[in-house]
């Protein structure tokens, strides 16, 4: 089955609704599609609606931000739901929806301080998401990540268009991100909170942990160990075969051979964060895989 089991949507940081999403998965001809927005199922049910009638298979998805402070983990996991409900995890991801809206209200106040400019308000952040759509809803439950907060300030002229989301990132570290704000839930919690649910939680793009340099992954080898023994111990069900832009062959076959020694099935996602975005890669890669490995 062909498939992608890692994007996003305006939910979080993508840059396309569920719907447009989905619209894509088919034009590309994707078997199976998995919407897997930032610590957010809000966009699930639109996604899977759109799906099916684009005769492309989906199943519940999200991609969750969490720390492992023991082992030096800082990233982020993704949990499947083939079954569909997921009352435990449903209920964790609107308690971090509700406090990424809270920190993205403290990062405006403290970019309104750095800039000295008092016009810069969240509501147009959260019109800025919005934007033209055809949806009509009363409410918008947006996971609001720091790209958000990059695009906002661009377009206000206080960032530049040169700037790369990480170089921003990076600079504006302790002035607008501080570590008091940078708050995550607990790996071997929110992996038994998946699992609770009869989900399926696997690590994300594993290069990350290593600042996607195949050389550094290589040379702290013994950590990655560490790092995967920990995330099996916890439960982990799998390990996600990732689109590198760089050494991606070389990446996966590291993953794997590592991760073989432990029993880790594996997934395949791209990471899509929408059409005119960085990170625009639907068409560009596929991993063959089968939902009857939901075992």
């Amino acid at each position: 089955m062909k498939a992608n089991m890692h994007l996003h949507s305006r939910y979080s940081d993508g840059l396309q609704w569920p719907e447009e999403v989905a619209a894509r998965a088919a034009h590309v001809g994707l078997d199976l599609a998995v919407l897997t927005d930032h610590d957010s199922m809000e966009g699930s049910s639109e996604f899977t609606r759109a799906c099916t009638a684009f005769d492309v298979k989906s199943i519940k998805g999200a991609e969750i931000d969490c720390v492992a402070p023991e082992i030096g983990f800082n990233s982020e996991i993704l949990a499947y739901f083939p079954g569909g409900d997921c009352p435990h995890t449903t209920r964790l991801l609107r308690e971090l929806v509700n406090e990424r809206e809270q920190k993205m209200v403290s990062y405006i106040e403290k970019a309104r301080d750095l800039f000295k400019r008092n016009d810069l308000e969240f509501k147009e952040v959260k019109e800025m998401k919005i934007g033209f759509t055809p949806l009509k809803k009363k409410e918008y439950h947006f996971s609001y990540t720091k790209v958000d907060l990059y695009l906002y300030l661009n377009r206000k002229g206080l960032v530049s268009g040169d700037l790369s989301y990480r170089k921003f990132k990076s600079d504006f570290r302790s002035s607008l991100f501080p570590e008091e704000l940078d708050t995550k839930p607990d790996l071997v919690q929110t992996v038994k909170t998946i699992l609770s649910d009869n989900g399926y939680p696997v690590l994300a793009h594993p290069g990350i942990l290593f600042e996607f340099d195949l050389e550094k992954m290589r040379n702290e080898i013994d950590q990655f160990r560490k790092i995967l023994k920990h995330c099996k111990n916890a439960g982990m069900w799998g390990i996600e075969m990732y689109f590198y832009r760089e050494n991606r062959e070389q990446f996966n076959k590291l993953v794997r051979e590592e991760a073989d020694k432990l029993g880790f099935r594996y997934t395949y996602g791209t990471d899509c964060h929408g059409r005119n975005s960085q990170f625009d890669t639907i068409e560009l890669s596929h991993g063959e895989f089968d939902l009857s490995s939901f075992d």
